[in-house]
């Protein structure tokens, strides 16, 4: 679309998007990819001042794979060392491009680099090259990631720990090595790790050095089997995703308001109770007990949302809030009991087999949403539906009804 409104421009008009003020023009390149951005600065010098002033590089996967392997069937015996040098140059093109924004003390909003780990130590070598311009171009943003051919993993540069600019930073294959003292990130706000790994401690260590953290992520990270989350003041979301290895999860912080906790396959103890401000707790793939599940909800005082999915080892559930307002439980294929206390619940939702149902709740539930699966849906199943339907009319003021039909 830029390209035929700037090339398609006859002598006499006006070229209204090349018109546009720079930063705009950077707001367009900014969703292009970078291939597209890059061919887009030769459309005209404005373009290309835009482009050369861009706060925002995505070195994705896209830029790798369209440049190295597109090779002609001529050229396809030599392929592996035509591939290596075609790298080697592209990464220097990179390179050059922040060298050129450090040497100009144009500042970098967002980096994102994605490569692919190998036993070369030069491309190596080129990431360290541009963590350091990155930094000393201010970056905000930084992601980088990583992909761990032969389960290699990368050392993140020690520069990364040290500086002050970046608000939000994303590893992915990545493998840290930290001692509370090496981290001095004091404007991080959010930290997102995936596939990385991490030795027991590594995290919290990291997060001593991150007073103003306010968002947490961890997906797929092996190493630690024990994660410890204290005084970290101004933390307020925390997500816990696959992680196979955890065994034991301790999080004491008074302002977190989100936990998510999901596909932790293994029997890990968690301990959520000291999250005095908790409103939000989701729950997903986890194998945790009916009273863990009570006196976790019990000690939450401030609760409002809680959802529970595919949690198997959960029988009979039973949830005492005060201030509960949502109730979400989704496929817990061992339920066969909930009971409610929650006298502010204002929206219910459930979905799974047949079960028995009893509640105290006042005429305050706003709405219900039930989906009810069961492949053998007789004569005994139709009068426990109409029973359950009975209880909520007398305490719903809107009921959605669903079913999934089997013999019946």
């Amino acid at each position: 679309m830029i390209y035929r409104s700037c090339c398609t421009a006859k002598e006499g008009e006006v070229d209204r998007i090349s018109a546009l003020p720079e930063p705009i023009l950077q707001h367009i390149l900014s969703f292009l990819p970078f291939k597209e951005a890059a061919h887009a600065s030769l459309l005209s010098k404005k373009w290309k001042e835009a482009w050369d002033t861009l706060p925002v590089l995505s070195f994705d996967e896209s830029v790798f794979t369209l440049d190295l392997w597109d090779l002609k069937p001529e050229q396809s015996d030599d392929k592996p060392s035509r591939v290596r040098r075609r790298k080697k140059k592209l990464f220097e093109r990179l390179e050059k491009i922040l060298e050129k924004r450090r040497k100009e003390l144009i500042s970098i909003d967002k980096l994102s680099i994605y490569i692919e780990v190998s036993n070369q130590k030069e491309f190596l070598s080129f990431v360290d090259r541009c963590t350091c311009y990155a930094i000393e171009s201010n970056v905000k943003e930084l992601k980088f990631e990583f992909g761990t051919l032969g389960r290699i993993w990368y050392n993140v540069p020690g520069s990364i720990f040290q500086a002050h600019s970046i608000d939000i930073l994303k590893l992915s294959g990545c493998k840290l090595e930290l001692l509370r003292s090496n981290v001095k990130l004091n404007s991080l706000r959010k930290l997102c790790l995936e596939y990385v790994y991490a030795e027991n401690y590594a995290v919290e260590n990291f997060l001593g050095g991150c007073p103003s953290i306010e968002e947490l992520l961890l997906s797929s990270c092996k190493g630690f089997k024990i994660l410890e989350l204290f005084n970290v003041v101004k933390l307020n979301t925390i997500k816990l995703r696959c992680s196979s290895q955890l065994e034991q999860v301790e999080i004491n912080a008074l302002n977190v308001h989100f936990i998510e906790l999901s596909d932790i396959s293994v029997q890990c103890e968690f301990n959520l109770t000291a999250c005095k401000n908790l409103k939000s707790l989701k729950l997903r793939y986890l194998l945790v007990s009916d009273e863990w599940l009570y006196n976790q909800v019990s000690e939450l005082p401030v609760l409002e949302y809680l959802n529970i999915t595919w949690c198997m080892k959960l029988r009979a559930i039973f949830i005492a809030s005060s201030r509960l307002k949502r109730l979400s439980i989704g496929t817990c294929k061992k339920l066969f009991e909930i009971k409610i206390e929650a006298p502010n619940l204002t929206s219910f939702k459930y979905d799974g087999e047949m079960i028995s149902f009893s509640s105290n709740t006042p005429d305050t539930i706003l709405e219900t949403d039930l989906f009810l699966d069961s492949q053998k849906m007789g004569t005994r199943w139709y009068a426990k539906y109409i029973e359950l339907l009975a209880k909520f009319n007398r305490s719903s003021t809107m009921m959605n009804l669903r079913s999934e039909i089997g013999q019946v």
